[in-house]
């Protein structure tokens, strides 16, 4: 609205006290929606149908759950990244090339 009241401005000069008005409004401010988690049995029943899927499916999974990781991330997560040893942990690299470790 206020991008179309500023061609207003440029263009047709006898409109610039309504576009003033409408320079001085303020936004409506939407709250903020809540993040809702899964529940633990909603979880539970995710991991339990990727295991029927197959050892791929419950890899993933159990990998973005225990990382809290978004899917790019995990979708360039390396063979490098990930150490199996005991402890197992996962290499993450962000935004910015910041790395995080998992474990």
């Amino acid at each position: 609205m206020k991008s179309f009241f500023r061609c207003v401005q440029t263009e047709a000069s006898e409109q610039i006290a309504q576009a003033q008005q409408v320079f001085s409004l303020k936004a409506a401010q939407a709250p903020e929606p809540a993040i809702d988690y899964l529940p633990l049995e909603a979880i539970g029943l995710l991991l339990e149908h990727a295991k029927r899927r197959g050892p791929r499916d419950l890899a993933l999974l159990t990998t973005l759950y225990d990382t809290a990781a978004r899917g790019q991330k995990t979708y360039d997560l390396s063979f490098a990244g990930l150490h199996l040893d005991k402890p197992a942990s996962a290499t993450l690299t962000g935004k910015g090339r910041k790395t995080r470790s998992f474990h």
